[in-house]
C-alpha cells in the first residue's frame, strides 16, 4: 500500500500569522505619552503584562505544533519513499505480499504520525537516520526548543507546575518525577536568561516571548536541516515561508 501525506503546518503557520499581527497591534507595549496614544495620554502598556497570556499561550502551542509536524513530515516523507521503492523491488521480484523488511518499514512509518511527542520524535530520527537531534543543534537552540516543547506540554495539557521542593537523589533520576524536575527546571532557567524574572509567570508574561522562540525555530532549522541532507517536498512551503516570516507583520497575505 502507497501512501500520500497530507501536510497541516502551512495551515498552523497562517493561524499564527494572524494572531502574531493581532498580538503585535493591541499588545505591543507604549509609554503613557508615546505617539501610539494619539487620542490624548493613556496608562502605559507594560512589556511585562499579564494580558498577553491571552495571545501568547496560543502562539507558542502552534509554534511547538509547527515545529514538530515539520520534522514528522520530513521524516514520513524519507520512509515513505522507501516503503514506496521496497514496494516496486518486490514487484519487479515477483513478489505477491510483503516481505519482512517491508512489514518493519510499514509499522515504523505508520508509528512516526501515530505516537506523538517531541521525545519520540528525536528517538525516531535517532532510529532510523541516526541523527540525535540534540547533539547536532547548538546548545542555546537546544535550551530554546527544549524550553519550547516543555511550555507546549505544560499550556496543552493544562499541567500543574509541580515539582519537588529538594533535590531528588540520583538513585531515581529513571524515574518520570526526576526527568520532568529536570527539564522544568532547565526551561525555568533559560527564561530567567532571557527574560530576566525569577517567576516563570512574570517571563510568561513578557511581550517578545512568542517573537523570541519563532526566532529560535528559524534558527533550529537552519542548525538541523542541513544534518537531514533532504530535500523536503511537503514541507518545503512551510519552511520557505518560517524563514522569510517576520513576527507581526503580514506574511501569509491571507
Amino acid at each position: 500500500m502507497r501512501y500520500k501525506g497530507l501536510e497541516t503546518s502551512y495551515s498552523l503557520l497562517v493561524a499564527y500569522d494572524v494572531l502574531a499581527l493581532q498580538y503585535k497591534r493591541k499588545n505591543k507595549p507604549k509609554d503613557a505619552l508615546s505617539e501610539e496614544h494619539k487620542t490624548g495620554m493613556l496608562g502605559s502598556v507594560p512589556s511585562m503584562n499579564f494580558n498577553n497570556y491571552s495571545f501568547t499561550f496560543a502562539l507558542l502551542n502552534i509554534n511547538a505544533a509547527i515545529v514538530e509536524g515539520l520534522m514528522r513530515s520530513i521524516l514520513s516523507e524519507l520512509v515513505s519513499e522507501e516503503v514506496d521503492r521496497q514496494i516496486d523491488a518486490g514487484m519487479q521480484a515477483g513478489r505477491t505480499s510483503r516481505s519482512s523488511p517491508e512489514n518493519l518499514l510499514n509499522k515504523f512509518f505508520i508509528e512516526i504520525d501515530a505516537q506523538g511527542g517531541w521525545e519520540r520524535l528525536k528517538e525516531q530520527y535517532a532510529s532510523y537516520l541516526g541523527l540525535a537531534i540534540d547533539k547536532t543543534i547548538s546548545t542555546e537552540t537546544k535550551e530554546a526548543m527544549s524550553t519550547l516543547f516543555v511550555l507546549r506540554n505544560i499550556l496543552a495539557h493544562g499541567t500543574a507546575l509541580i515539582h519537588p521542593s529538594e533535590q531528588l537523589p540520583d538513585d531515581l533520576k529513571d524515574e518520570p518525577i526526576f526527568k520532568w524536575q529536570s527539564r522544568l527546571q532547565s526551561a525555568c532557567v533559560y527564561l530567567e536568561k532571557q527574560f530576566g524574572h525569577k517567576d516563570i509567570f512574570e517571563n510568561l508574561a513578557e511581550f517578545n516571548v512568542p517573537e523570541h522562540f519563532l526566532e529560535k525555530t528559524k534558527e533550529f532549522l537552519s542548525e538541523i536541516l542541513p544534518a537531514i541532507n533532504h530535500q523536503p517536498q511537503r514541507a518545503e512551503k512551510t519552511i520557505r515561508a518560517i524563514q522569510k516570516f517576520s513576527f507581526g507583520f503580514n506574511n501569509i497575505g491571507v
